[in-house]
Formats: structure tokens, C-alpha cells, sequence
């Protein structure tokens, strides 16, 4: 069976202490297993990330964060280092209220990948989503829903209980396997 892995969001802004929509928590331990886990990974790889514009109306929202061509909105160094030697297949911005669906979904059921692994950041919000996404766009489009396995290690979020919900709804919603 295809296998893909979707790393989602591993940006400065989420990640980092000085980021302007962290986590809250140190993350180096997660930076560094999500590096190893992608290092090590045997199959396509697809990465997201955030990226808004100046003026986004998600600010509203959330504080301003992976604002377009800033550190912010660049990958956690212990990811750009791996990703250096490992090809990637599909790099995907997404802005969900500036309107832009990730081509994440696309390109995996395009590619009849039907074991899809999912890590990263932030679980309630962005995780959640992408699983979502993928999930209804291969019913509806393709007929079939892949199989998830979400890395419940491997995810994090700035809110701890909205992220164990998001886990419980992936699971019993879209039928992802939690590991």
C-alpha cells in the first residue's frame, strides 16, 4: 500500500518561544522527534504551511502570525534540516480564511496514496482540518476514504483540552487511527 506522511505547519511562529502564535510550551522535544519521525519516513511526503497576508481577517482571530515572507512563517530549522536531503512531493501554503484549501487533499488522492500519516501543529485548529479535508474530498471525489493514523506524540496545540476533543472527533468522525 502507497504510504504519505502530512507534516503540517511546523513553522517558527507556532514552534518557537519567540513566535507570535507558540504553543505556550517548550517544543524542542516535539521539533526534534518530528525531524527524526520525517527522516526516517518511507513514502511520499507532503508538508503545509500557514501563510497570511499583512491585513488577513483570521487576525481578528488569532494574533498575527506566519505573516508572508517573514521568519515567522518559516519551517522550524530542525525540519529545514531534513528536508535539505529528503525530496518532498508537494508543498502546500494555506490561508483557510483568506479562501486558499491546501492541494494537500488533491495530491494525495490524485495519487491513490491510501495510507496517509499525519504529525504537527496545531491539532484542533489545522491537524483537524487537513484530516477533514482529505477525508471528504477522497469520498466524494474518489469514492474511497484512506486510511489515517494520526501520531497523537507527534501533534501539539496551544489549547490541550480542545486538542484531546479534535483527537476524539478525528477518530470517531473521519475514522483516523490514533498511535
Amino acid at each position: 500500500m502507497k504510504k504519505g506522511l502530512i507534516v503540517v505547519d511546523m513553522q517558527n511562529d507556532f514552534l518557537l518561544e519567540t513566535g507570535s502564535l507558540n504553543l505556550g510550551h517548550d517544543t524542542k522535544d516535539l521539533r526534534e522527534r518530528i525531524a527524526k519521525f520525517v527522516k526516517e519516513f518511507d513514502g511520499e511526503l507532503f508538508l503545509t504551511y500557514d501563510c497570511h497576508q499583512e491585513d488577513d481577517c483570521e487576525f481578528a482571530t488569532f494574533p498575527k502570525h506566519c505573516v508572508e515572507n517573514t521568519k515567522g512563517m518559516d519551517f522550524v530549522d530542525e525540519l529545514a534540516e531534513v528536508l535539505e536531503e529528503k525530496v518532498h512531493s508537494v508543498l502546500a501554503k494555506k490561508s483557510y480564511t483568506g479562501g486558499t484549501v491546501t492541494t494537500v487533499t488533491n495530491q494525495l488522492a490524485n495519487s491513490n496514496t491510501r495510507e496517509i500519516h499525519v504529525i504537527g501543529v496545531c491539532t484542533h485548529v489545522c491537524v483537524h482540518d487537513i484530516v477533514g479535508n482529505l477525508v471528504n474530498h477522497t469520498k466524494n471525489q474518489h469514492g474511497y476514504i484512506p486510511q489515517i493514523i494520526v501520531h497523537k506524540k507527534l501533534v501539539d496545540d496551544f489549547n490541550p483540552e480542545m486538542a484531546e476533543f479534535a483527537l476524539k472527533r478525528m477518530e470517531s468522525l473521519y475514522g483516523a487511527k490514533l498511535v
